[in-house]
């Protein structure tokens, strides 16, 4: 009987609508003999020899058709199933998380005025371009934080850039695989299945094997790995970077 543990109805109020079938039933059949028209020029008791026998029973048998007929269109309404399968909520289904270097290399002036300012530039342009959508904004050195969880209000993450500066950082250090880690972590709890995330970095950083195999488990997790690179020389690591996570690399 495990199989009757996950029956259910996916719109359950239409099973309301069963009452009207049975109250028609039952009014149909205590009236039926008001449907004759001998009965209103008939006395009662001559009805049995002038109708034909049978009569009762096959209107009877129609009603009951009716009813049962009635009776299974509202249930299909209702939705019967066996497959538990979640509702879907209005969000959209592709989430972006941002993910931004605050490690010293940023502070390099080789792309104007620096990496980090031209870097909040890229941000703040390319949030005002997504609409219904959730985002998220973190940051990372040694280790990563998270700014804003994922949220609609593109205005938050807006009014926060500005503040995003090497001085909310407690360490040096350049570790995005821990980044991508927790991105993927934090849009998998959050229920997503599939999403983005979008890192700007001058460069890998530390431990490059380990940032390979982040985006790629990553991307097996349903989030594409894909790399801004802030910086004027080309940077093939992060370029293989975005290969793993089967993202977009831009220069």
């Amino acid at each position: 009987m495990e199989w009757l543990q996950d029956f259910h109805f996916l719109r359950p109020w239409w099973l309301l609508g069963l009452v009207i079938p049975f109250l028609w039933g039952w009014f149909m059949c205590r009236n039926e003999r008001v449907q004759s028209s001998w009965a209103e020029v008939c006395d009662e008791h001559l009805l049995n020899y002038l109708l034909i026998k049978g009569d009762n029973r096959q209107r009877r048998l129609s009603y009951m058709i009716a009813v049962l007929f009635m009776v299974s269109a509202i249930i299909a309404l209702a939705g019967p199933t066996w497959i538990k399968k979640t509702t879907p909520t209005l969000r959209t289904d592709n989430p972006v998380m941002i993910l931004l270097n605050m490690s010293s290399d940023m502070k390099s002036k080789d792309v104007a005025p620096d990496r980090l300012t031209r870097a909040r530039y890229i941000i703040k342009d390319f949030i005002q371009t997504l609409r219904s959508t959730e985002i998220g904004f973190e940051v990372y050195s040694d280790e990563p934080f998270i700014i804003s969880p994922l949220t609609e209000d593109t205005a938050l993450i807006d009014n926060l850039l500005p503040a995003i500066t090497y001085d909310i950082m407690p360490a040096n250090g350049d570790r995005l695989d821990r980044a991508i880690d927790m991105a993927a972590e934090r849009m998998k709890n959050t229920g997503y299945n599939t999403g983005n995330i979008i890192v700007l970095a001058s460069d890998v950083g530390e431990h490059f094997d380990a940032a390979l195999e982040s985006a790629a488990a990553a991307h097996d997790k349903g989030f594409d790995v894909n790399i801004i690179k802030v910086s004027a020389q080309p940077n093939e690591k992060l370029q293989m970077v975005a290969q793993k996570g089967h993202g977009i690399y831009l220069n």
